[in-house]
């Protein structure tokens, strides 16, 4: 009588093992299946990569940083690499989280990096500029258009 008790308890916990099998199997698939939206953004995020290497080489070849670009033009084109630097910026980090999801080792995105830090050295210039603008033309430019022909800030 013993022995038939320890073994009906060990085939009723070997059919709780069954089930709770079954029930976490049923469980993966979910999360599988919960997470086919987001491997769907990772693709594309990883496929928009190209864009930011993209990025790093039109603001080198056309940036607001040439020499050969006017103040104003460089202003210009500097408020706009600003816009999409920030748009870049928001895949990268869209990128880390699903690498960090999918448990995978973090990008790191040197060309983009490089433009960022441009960036900074470049509105640096724009403000000391516009500081020194405001000096040499004071606050009526139209007045003083003999010092500030051609200058805008």
């Amino acid at each position: 009588p013993e022995d038939e008790v320890q073994c009906q308890a060990e085939l009723l916990e070997a059919q709780q093992i069954r089930e709770l099998w079954a029930h976490l199997s049923d469980e993966a698939d979910q999360v599988d299946m919960s997470l086919e939206q987001t491997k769907k953004v990772f693709s594309e995020t990883t496929r928009k990569q190209v864009l930011t290497v993209s990025l790093a080489e039109r603001f080198r070849t056309s940036g607001p940083g040439l020499a050969t670009i006017e103040l104003p033009v460089g202003l210009e084109l500097l408020h706009a690499y600003a816009a999409e630097l920030e748009g870049a910026l928001k895949q990268r980090e869209q990128l880390a989280l699903a690498e960090k999801l999918f448990d995978m080792e973090i990008t790191g995105y040197p060309s983009l990096a490089m433009v960022e830090a441009e960036m900074k050295k470049l509105q640096q210039v724009r403000e000391g500029v516009g500081r020194r603008l405001q000096q040499v033309c004071g606050g009526d430019r139209q007045r003083h258009a003999w010092k500030c022909q051609g200058l805008k800030a």
